[in-house]
């Protein structure tokens, strides 16, 4: 009976089956909400609901918010997830008072509110089961959880059932694993569950990250590349075989996805001249390959990889300087020669500023003026972690994806989760305008039977 979707999800993963009821996803506000839900039903059939930043559907009076099934943005869309979930909250309130009333044993477990557990809330408690009978509710008992540190406003009493957690996730991350073992799954060990004799069915959950997938787009490119912001997009691309070679952004880090797209529409002009570059002191804390990192004074450009520890500097920086003229030179000739471009900027999970609509448009804008006869689109990808999987076509080149790809490394916050950034990405699609057939790189069966034969 909520508060959220936690119970619900939980009682699906334990028992791998799931009765349809009107609060399994939702969230309200506390019991006050279900409470008055439950004494006027007219309020759903006659209530309006409005859509809120975080893709859930509320029903203003009471105070209680609808999952819809939505990923796509556009008014048609959004007005036939509303006429859906309309219709399915209507049946599924219909549903709740025939189970109610009938003869079957049943079991409402109501996870309990961090912010109402205090001295009122047995009152709360007791209102909720009399509520319950007078809606014609029989057979039925009252199961009550909250968080262990609130167990002190709680007593015995034959009105309800008490059980306790470890913790509660936060609202947003009630699927985060963390929280597998918080509790729920040994309350469920006392609980057993008529189900049909043969369920096969397996649901798909909008909210649910093991199963999410998106589309990105439907064109294929001649060219993927990184734009940045760090070396986990190239990192990435490479593993889904969508980049062949090296660029100029792979490796580095620094500046903004406007100003990386400033140094191409310069030609790379003074992108790593000697005389800007400043060792920052740093190293880059790659045990396998240690390196100094310098910075460009003027387009803060980070070189986190190229300058070895305990090598001259001047010594490496022409090796380096010709590396980059060669990747610089080999990248503007290739955006020439294709015909549909892909640029990738993949923002690391502790970066919290999201680039706005408006920058994301100049930014391709620089690229497409630049480059006239190439069809050059921009693929952003962020870490907001607020809205769910979200996708959002700004405008014809530019597709903005959110998720949470955040690897949770504490030691490196700009970790990231490769095998979900992989799943949701795996619609791209390349040509083999690019492709070298004979760089075994490029095949991975012919690696992994190299490396077996190697062991």
């Amino acid at each position: 009976m909520g508060y959220n979707c936690e119970v619900a999800y939980k009682l699906y993963k334990y028992y791998h089956y799931e009765e349809s009821s009107l609060f399994n996803w939702a969230y309200s506000k506390g019991i006050e909400s279900i409470i008055s839900l439950l004494r006027n039903p007219e309020l759903i059939y006659n209530g309006d609901f409005t859509l809120r930043n975080d893709d859930m559907w509320e029903l203003n009076n009471p105070e209680i918010a609808f999952h819809g099934k939505i990923f796509k943005y556009d008014e048609i869309t959004i007005n036939q997830d509303k006429k859906d979930l309309t219709e399915r909250v209507k049946y599924l309130t219909d549903k709740v008072f025939k189970i109610l009333r009938d003869d079957s044993k049943k079991l409402y477990i109501y996870k309990i509110h961090k912010e109402e557990a205090d001295e009122n809330i047995l009152e709360k408690i007791y209102t909720l089961e009399k509520t319950l009978t007078e809606a014609g509710g029989k057979n039925f008992r009252l199961m009550i959880v909250s968080e262990i540190s609130d167990q002190e406003y709680f007593i015995k009493s034959d009105k309800y059932i008490y059980r306790t957690v470890k913790e509660y996730p936060k609202d947003n991350d009630v699927l985060n694993n963390k929280y597998k073992k918080n509790g729920f799954f040994e309350i469920f060990d006392e609980i057993w569950i008529k189900k049909p004799l043969f369920y096969f069915k397996k649901k798909k959950y909008k909210f649910d990250k093991k199963q999410q997938t998106i589309k990105i787009t439907d064109k294929k490119y001649d060219l993927i590349f990184s734009i940045g912001q760090a070396c986990s997009c190239s990192m990435l691309l490479r593993k889904l075989g969508l980049q062949f070679s090296s660029y100029p952004f792979d490796w580095v880090y620094g500046s903004t996805l406007i100003g990386r797209c400033e140094i191409i529409n310069d030609d790379f002009k003074n992108y790593i001249n000697k005389e800007d570059l400043i060792n920052t002191g740093k190293n880059n804390g790659v045990l396998k390959h240690p390196c100094q990192i310098y910075e460009n004074s003027k387009n803060k450009i980070g070189f986190n990889h190229d300058f070895e520890v305990n090598v001259p500097f001047d010594i490496e920086y022409e090796k380096v300087k010709a590396k980059y003229e060669r990747r610089s030179t080999r990248l503007l000739s290739r955006i020439n020669e294709s015909e549909n471009v892909l640029v990738v900027y993949l923002q690391v999970p502790n970066c919290t500023d999201i680039i706005s609509d408006e920058d994301l448009i100049t930014a391709q804008e620089i690229l497409a003026n630049k480059f006239s006869a190439t069809n050059i689109d921009l693929l952003y990808v962020n870490a907001c972690k607020k809205y769910g999987l979200r996708k959002e076509n700004v405008n014809n080149n530019i597709i903005k994806v959110s998720f949470d790809y955040d690897a949770y490394n504490k030691e490196v916050p700009y970790a990231v989760n490769v095998k979900e950034l992989k799943k949701q990405l795996k619609s791209l699609k390349i040509t083999n305008k690019y492709k070298n057939i004979f760089d075994l790189r490029n095949w991975k069966f012919l690696k992994n039977i190299f490396k077996r034969i190697k062991l």
